[in-house]
């Protein structure tokens, strides 16, 4: 009897504690950020969307989870998840300057980056990489993925501009129409969105792929609880299984 009643205890114990464990992930309310970046995440009034917003918010909801989602400047989002625990992000590039920075929950999506030019710069057409690299002004959105990339592979840094406003894309976009740069960097999905929603002109051509490899992701602060990190990697590896991932990546890039 005395044994029956100890195991009984243990038993309620950690019963006990398990139940802890989810009942704390589920109270706590995660900060979700994100950037302007269609088609993977924009603002529609007072309405977040886009490819990997839908894959978020089905995710947390598979997981039970309370969060708080926010769209800010790209500089700003990127700084609050390095340094608030219990802070999402996404899409995120997984870079090597940023592979140890994070948690990696999940691959959203494959990331290309091209870098774009006037059509009508025909005086371009023709320059090569190595030339770009020593010659090209380039326009680039400051702390982002493909900034990085550019300053790795060496483009000279006296005429790289890196611009900073909340709608740093827009206006790469913008110097290079204007003349101030010769080139841009963009995901191609991006840029075909923006043109076919009317955002953006038909102007442009890429010239270079300067990155078409690994992927977009949601990754979470360093410091989240254990307990949320193990119910978000849970419930990403079902949507994935069930092929829901997928589905709402085709429905998007359909194009």
């Amino acid at each position: 009897m005395l044994r029956y009643i100890k195991t009984l205890i243990l038993c309620i114990g950690v019963s006990t504690f398990l139940g802890y464990g989810n009942t704390h992930a589920a109270e706590e309310e995660l900060l979700v950020m994100t950037e302007q970046f269609p088609p993977f995440n924009f603002q529609e009034g007072n309405t977040i969307k886009g490819l990997s917003t839908r894959i978020v918010r089905k995710l947390l909801e598979r997981a039970h989870l309370n969060f708080k989602l926010e769209m800010v400047p790209w500089k700003r989002a990127y700084n609050t998840t390095l340094n608030r625990p219990n802070t999402l992000i996404y899409t995120i590039a997984k870079t090597e300057l940023r592979k140890d920075k994070f948690h990696w929950i999940g691959k959203i999506t494959n990331r290309k980056v091209s870098l774009f030019r006037l059509r009508s710069r025909q005086d371009l057409a023709n320059m090569t990489l190595e030339k770009a690299k020593e010659k090209a002004k380039v326009a680039s959105v400051q702390g982002d993925a493909s900034t990085e990339k550019i300053i790795e592979m060496g483009f000279n840094l006296k005429n790289l501009t890196m611009i900073r406003d909340t709608t740093a894309s827009n206006l790469c976009l913008k110097h290079v129409m204007n003349g101030r740069s010769d080139y841009f960097p963009m995901n191609p999905y991006s840029l075909k969105y923006r043109i076919e929603s009317g955002d953006v002109p038909d102007l442009f051509t890429d010239q270079f792929v300067i990155y078409d490899d690994d992927g977009y992701y949601i990754a979470a602060n360093l410091e989240t609880e254990p307990d949320i990190l193990k119910v978000l990697r849970d419930s990403y590896k079902r949507l994935a299984e069930e092929g829901i991932i997928n589905n709402i990546i085709n429905e998007y890039l359909k194009f």
